[in-house]
């Protein structure tokens, strides 16, 4: 038995279930001083507290004895892609074979607050774990905002004693989705917008205020957008169209009647209404196509300026829910001088893990990564 390795998975497990010492010692009828010795190495439980520890830690007996690792000798490694509505992880190994996959809720701690995005993201590490992790990436939104990286970083450094960890953006995925650019504009049109500049393995930020503050390029802008249009027509200071006809078909009724619903949805459901415009756009519809035209100006605007102010090519990676538009958003933004367009066809966390692999100076072909990775990835 090696009483190290024990002692480490120990511990390791211990704190993966957020568990304390004395929590521990409580449910075993011992001391804490007692699990301070085996966490230590001091001392090794009996065989009866070894059972029962493995169960209250939810693992084998030969798990805590180091022996599960032993069998396999693949390092493991997670990507993780964190948005707002949920979190995609991904346990692989150094060849991109997927062992694991696993969602759960939203960890944006802007969206959920901090709390509660820790505890989504926990609760998938838990979920995922099996056995030591040689090393995470975990792309977050919102998780460059304030002290939040700083913070999250230090919980999964908690949770994960002895594991390499790095996060960033999770526009990080995004790019890293896309294998071979070493610089471009990655930007999002979603329910919000943001440009990054990415460059010599760094990224700057251009926008991504959030939807009080951005203005426009984003489903809310255009759900806004088009909500206004409509109730300017009830006004009778614009015509209506095809555009305020699809809008009341969607609220039920005119806006006015409905505004209470509109402000108690919140941003979301603002934002639902930006297809809709698409679907005017595409009956002909002069109002909305100025409102998209608008709002592609300025996001192609502010990409512009990034692709001149950081030096950073002329690659434009699209991402975000508007990207289902992609053909209607390619024939604005090539008006506006934004031609070499890439829509990535692979799912932000295929990104993340990649971003790991590079992280983590793992030298698998790429080729041969991405064949493993998709053969072996879950739905």
């Amino acid at each position: 038995m090696n009483s190290e390795e024990l002692a480490k998975n120990i511990r390791a497990y211990r704190t993966l279930r957020g568990l304390t010492q004395t929590e521990i010692a409580r449910r075993l009828f011992v001391t804490p001083q007692t699990v301070s010795k085996w966490e230590k190495g001091g001392a090794i439980p009996d065989l009866t507290n070894l059972c029962h520890l493995a169960e209250i830690l939810s693992v084998t007996p030969d798990r805590l004895l180091g022996a599960g690792e032993m069998k396999s000798a693949a390092k493991q490694y997670l990507g993780i892609d964190g948005g707002g509505t949920k979190t995609d992880l991904v346990l692989f190994t150094e060849n991109g074979t997927v062992l694991k996959r696993k969602k759960v809720g939203g960890s944006n701690p802007n969206t959920h607050g901090f709390d509660t995005a820790k505890d989504h993201l926990l609760k998938g590490i838990e979920e995922i774990s099996d056995g030591v992790i040689s090393g995470v990436f975990a792309g977050i939104a919102g998780i460059t905002a304030g002290n939040h990286l700083d913070r999250m970083t230090a919980t999964l450094r908690k949770c994960l004693p002895g594991t390499t960890i790095a996060m960033g953006s999770d526009i990080e995925n995004v790019i890293f989705s896309v294998r071979g650019v070493d610089r471009c504009v990655a930007m999002i049109c979603g329910t919000g917008s943001a440009i990054f500049a990415y460059r010599d393995n760094t990224l700057k930020r251009f926008g991504g205020y959030g939807y009080l503050f951005d203005g426009a390029g984003s489903g809310y802008d255009l759900g806004r957008d088009a909500i206004t249009a409509c109730m300017e027509a009830e006004d009778g200071l614009r015509k209506p169209s095809a555009l305020t006809d699809l809008v009341e078909q969607q609220l039920g009724g005119k806006p006015w009647a409905r505004l209470d619903q509109l402000y108690a949805g919140g941003k979301n459901t603002i934002a639902s209404f930006a297809p809709t415009v698409f679907d005017a756009y595409r009956a002909g519809d002069p109002a909305a196509e100025a409102i998209l035209r608008n709002n592609f100006a300025r996001i192609a605007r502010i990409a512009k300026h990034a692709q001149e102010a950081c030096g950073c090519g002329d690659t434009v990676i699209c991402a975000g829910g508007l990207t289902s538009q992609k053909e209607i958003l390619s024939r604005f933004f090539a008006e506006f001088g934004l031609e070499n367009l890439l829509y990535p066809d692979k799912p932000p966390v295929y990104g993340a893990c990649a971003r790991c692999a590079d992280l983590m100076g793992i030298s698998t072909d790429p080729e041969e990564f991405d064949r493993n990775f998709f053969r072996t990835l879950p739905e």
